[in-house]
């Protein structure tokens, strides 16, 4: 059912696209020839462009929600080798590799299963309502507190993990562009510095000059705590047709990738991950700092000469997986651009693994990049996969059914950091005053 309302969606897409395209092409050629444009004909472009922005909208929810479908299934169906290999760095906490794993190393389905049973009946009905048994079982899953964590919980299973982090990843539209690490400690380390080591040439028993020295220092990203609390209703967790442990993950894994979205673009890199935007102007690559080209136009972008200038400022290691990220009102301004032939630089994706493209690059649709406005850092280009996610392996619920009568609250917990380490990857366009 999915596909087929995908294909109707991609169709329309075009439909209007094209529509779209004649529309705007009659303005411009009405503005030309008149030097004004009739208010009807204004109208309708601006009507055709919202059009495409929603079916757009809808095309992408669909996609999303198809891939995870596809990601659940390969959860459920994947064989006990492939499972031990996916889960492999959960062997790292002692909690994880003791409730989950064999003695020799191999994940155990069968614990599994009898976990995700106790969770089940401990989501739906809390110790209260469990027997001796299981809660004894529920035991063996309980989270041990550690550091500054607000402690208490219990372990979330690996196979539901992979779904919050598959959520998440397909809720933020930075995060599944970036490189996400997993890691049994609390931080991760590695080596910075604040220019090129260049390298020269000698013949064999020429000198060896010392070449530039570069200052070599150590980078650190902390994987701080965060938390998700969606809530349900009594009623709805005793409907025993309804998978609460999967429900429930997919709407904390929804939260995460918002929070995460967010601090993507503006985090402070201390208690969150560091935000693209937060970075110092640099025009010559300085380590630490994100060059941004001015859109030329006050307040304004309607240059696409500057998207140009964004592509060319991209060194070619990371020119082929680089994308657009903007909003989706900056997406809109983008799609009436032409170049010097009369062809629109932004094109619709028509195919399920085809996205919308501007110059040829994704243009992904991201709420938390600035809008166009004076002095803002309205679009983004460049290859995010230079911004590393540390994720600690492991994540816990804690059920609470007291504090906000008649809703029962699930309060899932991580820990993760971020920051972005190749810094001359990205280049932003900021309005001009």
């Amino acid at each position: 059912m999915e596909l087929k309302q995908l294909a109707d969606q991609l169709e329309t897409l075009g439909k209007d696209h094209k529509t779209f395209c004649e529309s705007y092409d009659s303005q411009l050629k009405e503005l030309k020839e008149k030097g004004t444009v009739d208010p009807l004909l204004q109208a309708k472009v601006d009507k055709n462009n919202e059009g495409i922005t929603a079916i757009n909208d809808q095309v992408d929810a669909l996609k999303k929600e198809i891939k995870l479908a596809g990601l659940r299934k390969d959860v459920n169906s994947a064989s006990v080798e492939e499972k031990t290999h996916k889960y492999k760095n959960y062997k790292g906490m002692p909690e994880f590799k003791r409730a989950f794993f064999t003695e020799d190393g191999m994940f155990d389905e069968e614990k599994s299963k009898v976990a995700g049973d106790v969770i089940s009946k401990y989501m739906r009905k809390g110790l209260e309502g469990m027997n001796e048994k299981d809660r004894e079982s529920l035991t063996d899953l309980k989270f041990n507190s550690v550091g500054t964590d607000s402690g208490g919980g219990y372990l979330v299973r690996p196979e539901v993990g992979e779904m919050i982090i598959h959520t998440q990843v397909e809720t933020s539209p930075w995060l599944k562009f970036a490189d996400i690490i997993n890691i049994s400690t609390d931080a991760i380390e590695y080596p910075t510095t604040n220019k090129r080591q260049p390298a020269t040439r000698t013949y064999e028993t020429g000198a060896r000059v010392e070449t530039t020295a570069a200052t070599f220092g150590l980078g650190r990203i902390e994987a701080k705590e965060a938390y998700s609390r969606p809530k349900v209703t009594q009623k709805f967790l005793d409907d025993a047709a309804i998978d609460v442990e999967r429900f429930l993950a997919e709407m904390a894994g929804d939260e995460f990738g918002y929070l995460y979205a967010t601090e993507m673009a503006t985090g402070n890199g201390v208690t969150s991950l560091r935000g693209i935007l937060t970075f110092d102007d640099t025009s010559t690559d300085e380590i630490g700092k994100v060059e941004q080209i001015d859109s030329g136009s006050a307040a304004a972008m309607n240059d696409p000469d500057k998207f140009i200038d964004m592509q060319a400022a991209i060194k070619p290691a990371y020119l082929q997986a680089s994308r657009w990220f903007g909003r989706r009102a900056t997406e809109a301004v983008a799609r009436k651009f032409k170049d010097g032939m009369g062809n629109y630089l932004w094109q619709p994706g028509l195919t399920l693994a085809q996205p919308s493209t501007l110059l040829g690059h994704e243009f992904v649709k991201c709420e938390d990049v600035s809008a166009i406005a004076a002095n803002a850092l309205s679009l983004v280009f460049g290859d995010l996969g230079r911004y590393k996610i540390v994720k600690r392996i492991g994540m816990r619920v804690l059920r609470n059914p007291y504090s906000e009568e008649p809703f029962v609250r699930f309060t899932f917990t991580e820990r993760t950091g971020g920051n972005l380490q190749i810094h001359e990857a990205l280049k932003i366009l900021k309005i001009s005053a």
